[in-house]
């Protein structure tokens, strides 16, 4: 179906951005390889960030950063498709920031480093541009913000978080999580 639509192999990071294939997780899994699941399907092969100099990942990463303007995150280089996966980087360059600093980049912000009162001042921020509490997958996708993930870790739970920030919860699948149980 992606094959047909595209006119040509899916990458794996094609085929995992899709929200109608299975993940690149479930499919290695299964299959073993990306190669050997696309090999199973009767489509060609691609071409493998296996073969690609380390020179080539570090200009991928320059492109990018010329681009934007600054250096991109890890997210950016996933979502961008003429780009390897942050994970290949890695497992080549031993760490994200390993590989940004072969290319020369100054290494990204780390959430770690950022206080309570930061991650809720970018909430408190962004529900002001919405106008509304924002979604966790609106907190994903803004670029200026730390991810749902590292904040539930952070808080325990997104609720928690937004709690803290003074924002109203957001209603879940037509439950009003705002109500709270008698005593």
């Amino acid at each position: 179906m992606l094959a047909e639509e595209l006119g040509r192999t899916p990458t794996a990071k094609e085929f995992d951005n899709d929200q109608r294939t299975a993940s690149f997780t479930a499919v290695q899994k299964r299959f073993g390889s990306w190669n050997k699941f696309l090999e199973e399907a009767g489509l060609n092969t691609n071409f493998s960030y296996a073969r690609v100099s380390d020179e080539e990942l570090i200009q991928q990463a320059q492109m990018l950063a010329r681009e934007l303007g600054r250096t991109p995150t890890m997210r950016e280089f996933e979502k961008d498709q003429r780009t390897a996966s942050p994970a290949a980087i890695q497992k080549r360059f031993g760490s994200w920031n390993k590989f940004l600093e072969e290319a020369g980049l100054n290494t990204n912000f780390s959430y770690a480093r950022v206080s309570d009162e930061e991650l809720i001042q970018q909430a408190q921020m962004l529900a002001r541009e919405l106008g509304r509490t924002p979604t966790m997958r609106e907190f994903e996708k803004d670029q200026r913000t730390a991810s749902p993930a590292a904040i539930q870790k952070r808080f325990g739970s997104w609720n928690k978080f937004l709690e803290e920030a003074g924002l109203k919860i957001n209603k879940k699948r037509g439950v009003d999580t705002t109500k709270k149980t008698a005593k």
